[in-house]
């Protein structure tokens, strides 16, 4: 049941992505990443390339843990102005170091493979806390100079600086309710994103949560950006960017015109706890496009998934499943079922209702390994649509991601069953049922 589409390590850990960076010709996937063992441990980045976001080639490690600790997560730029010094066109990445305390450092190539640790680190030291972490690096071309958000426990921290290495705090956006959320946040990103005319600054967060509140999610706001803080719309409140239970710790590439998201295929509730099958755990998302919608209840981000065009197939209820990843696009006039069966019985299910869109892996396969993962294996989303649905459904293995209404809800949910799901069975009122297969 290893995803083909989704990035996974060949053997060991894996958790959040890092350093996504397009070089122009090859996308770059760097990720949390324990070779020891398929539970998390000491922190490396492990390092994958790809001509397309779907094929995945893994290229080894690429940052190794040091005297100042371990390498947690971080971010990737390219410096062609040579502001760093460390060669025009340098690849940069800074990331958290996670040893006495949790400072920020450097690492530059010239290559994007083989890094060297800058000498000068820590670049950021740690104010006196004990949650201080995750950079996301840009280049803020308003002001020509480079830009970092930054988490700190419950709030997010915005920096600037001339050269990569000298950074000054310009100003925080806190999250003053965090425990109706969680108890910190993680991996921030800032960007700008535009669609239907419309233009606002995205900030997503990461908001680590035990079991209780339904482990890990990611949430947005959208808000504007004046080069020193980001300040959300009035009456704006996070919203989820994945109302599935399996999406955590997302960020998005730099070095594209357009805005891609990667989040880990996974919920730190019970990611430790997932059968391990195959000498590895955790995986990725599909990359997924994300744009700004106009909706009756105001602007909203919607994300697609990246996939590649493929011959297009008719079937219909009981249709043989490809032995391969697939995707089903289908349009519903009203309430409908759908699910992915075996021959153990197991069934992986998804649907729309009058409440809205839902997701159900309670006789998917394995379970009783996790008390959250069990209590979220059904969840369900609102639609801010009316009328028809258009749904796409792309199955790889074991991971099941839902899109609807053009991405305006997307859920990603796993599911361990103990053979490949083989049948299609739907029931109601469903038109253009078609598969893509890869």
């Amino acid at each position: 049941m290893r995803p083909k589409l989704h990035f996974t390590p060949r053997t060991g850990w894996t958790n959040d992505p890092n350093g996504l960076f397009f070089d122009g010709e090859v996308y770059h996937l760097f990720a949390q990443h324990n070779p020891d063992a398929t539970v998390w441990g000491p922190m490396h980045w492990l390092h994958a390339t790809s001509p397309d976001l779907l094929r995945w080639t893994e290229r080894g490690i690429s940052l190794f843990p040091n005297e100042l600790g371990t390498m947690f997560s971080g971010s990737m730029v390219r410096d062609p102005a040579n502001t760093a010094g460390f060669g025009a066109n340098a690849y940069v990445a800074m990331f958290t170091q996670h040893g006495a305390a949790q400072t920020q450092s450097l690492a530059y190539s010239a290559d994007g493979h083989h890094f060297t640790c800058y000498p000068g680190n820590p670049v950021v030291e740690n104010p006196g806390i004990a949650d201080f972490r995750d950079p996301k690096v840009f280049w803020d071309v308003a002001r020509k100079r480079w830009a970092m958000a930054l988490a700190a426990h419950d709030r997010i921290r915005f920096y600037a600086s001339p050269d990569l290495k000298r950074w000054t705090n310009t100003g925080e956006w806190v999250m003053e309710d965090i425990r109706s959320y969680g108890d910190v946040l993680e991996c921030p990103d800032l960007f700008e994103l535009s669609g239907d005319g419309l233009t606002a600054w995205v900030l997503t967060i990461s908001v680590g949560a035990p079991g209780v509140l339904g482990g890990g999610k990611v949430w947005y706001l959208l808000g504007a950006y004046d080069g020193e803080t980001f300040r959300p719309f009035k009456n704006e409140k996070p919203r989820r960017l994945d109302a599935g239970p399996d999406d955590y710790a997302g960020v998005t590439f730099n070095g594209l015109a357009e805005r891609v998201y990667v989040g880990w295929a996974a919920n730190p509730a019970y990611a430790d706890k997932v059968p391990d099958t195959d000498g590895y755990r955790g995986q990725m998302t599909l990359p997924r496009r994300l744009s700004l919608v106009k909706t009756a209840a105001g602007p909203r981000v919607a994300a697609m998934p990246v996939l590649s065009d493929a011959v297009v197939e008719n079937i219909s209820d009981g249709y043989a499943l490809p032995d391969a990843p697939f995707a089903l696009r289908l349009i519903a006039e009203d309430g409908f079922r759908a699910d992915f069966e075996n021959d153990s019985g197991e069934r992986l299910a998804f649907g729309l209702d009058e409440q809205g869109v839902w997701l159900d892996r309670r006789s998917a396969g394995a379970k009783g390994f996790s008390e959250t993962f069990d209590r979220l294996s059904f969840v369900r989303a609102e639609r801010l649509r009316s009328g028809p649905a258009d749904v796409l459904a792309a199955l790889d293995g074991g991971i099941l991601e839902l899109y609807v209404d053009g991405g305006l809800i997307c859920m990603t949910m796993l599911a361990f069953p103990s053979a490949a799901y083989s049948r299609l069975r739907v029931e109601g009122n469903v038109a253009n049922l078609s598969p893509k297969a890869r």
